[in-house]
């Protein structure tokens, strides 16, 4: 139960004298919030806790899942995009990023950092670049893989990225996110 006044910032937290005698499972719960004199009086902000088995497998958690650029020949390279990385089961996971692309295109996909560790208070922070240079009108694919320590278990997780390159002023237009 607290106080304060609007707008403000709510951070819930959990107990770890609790959580470590909770049996693996999924809980939720909700946090209620009321603000009297505003047209939505009350507010519900529901939550989730994951708790792992200590023999479970832990996990890296990769959002977006997927991702696209759109470019046109002789303009500038898209805005590079972030990717999130998160551990699930574990504290922490350290990994490593590696880019491929199609066997019949240039290298035009990058990631940055390539490696390093993200914590579940702090999730790592990736930026994944396009380059155009060089490259004619057509659809690119390549995959950004991220690879767990392997002594944790855990899997790889593969991003699929897609690159449009339009030949010119018509080249306007919504891309499928996935």
């Amino acid at each position: 139960v607290g106080t304060g006044a609007v707008p403000s910032t709510i951070t819930a937290t959990v107990n770890a004298s609790i959580a470590t005698n909770l049996s693996p499972g999924f809980y939720t719960g909700a946090v209620v919030v009321n603000i009297p004199g505003t047209q939505k009086v009350v507010n519900t902000v529901h939550v989730g806790l994951k708790v792992f088995s200590p023999n479970e497998t832990p996990r890296l958690q990769v959002e977006p899942g997927g991702m696209a650029f759109k470019a046109i020949v002789g303009g500038s390279a898209p805005a590079a995009q972030p990717v999130t990385l998160v551990p699930e089961g574990a504290a922490s996971l350290a990994w490593t990023a590696t880019s491929t692309v199609a066997s019949n295109s240039s290298v035009w996909l990058s990631a940055s950092p390539t490696s390093g560790t993200t914590t579940a208070g702090t999730p790592s922070t990736v930026s994944i670049s396009a380059k155009i240079t060089g490259l004619a009108p057509g659809t690119y694919s390549g995959t950004v893989v991220f690879t767990p320590v392997a002594t944790s278990g855990a899997a790889p997780v593969h991003l699929r990225v897609v690159l449009v390159v339009a030949s010119g002023a018509g080249a306007s237009g919504n891309l499928v996110a996935f």
